[in-house]
């Protein structure tokens, strides 16, 4: 399907589902090519994603485990709130 990221990899898509988001270390396919990273949340409808909200920063300015910590929490609680209104 177009716009799909296309693996076979079960475990790297089972990890995700187990983490409940998913990060990306270094960010090729942008403006700045191998400077950014990336944490991302699912927004749920009707149990399948729908969309993301995801934050990118630049890796020199933040790790993955500083935005884990400082991010993370935040970002699940607001892509929960969304998809309990996309729900009803």
């Amino acid at each position: 399907m177009e716009g799909r990221l296309k693996t076979q990899d079960n475990e790297y898509w089972d990890s995700i589902r187990e983490q409940g988001f998913a990060t990306q270390f270094v960010n090729t396919l942008n403006a700045d090519p191998g400077k950014t990273s990336s944490i991302a949340v699912p927004i749920l409808l009707d149990s399948q994603i729908f969309a993301s909200h995801a934050v990118i920063f630049f890796k020199s300015s933040l790790s993955l485990d500083g935005a884990r910590t400082n991010y993370l929490e935040q970002m699940q609680a607001g892509a929960d709130r969304l998809s309990r209104s996309l729900n009803q």
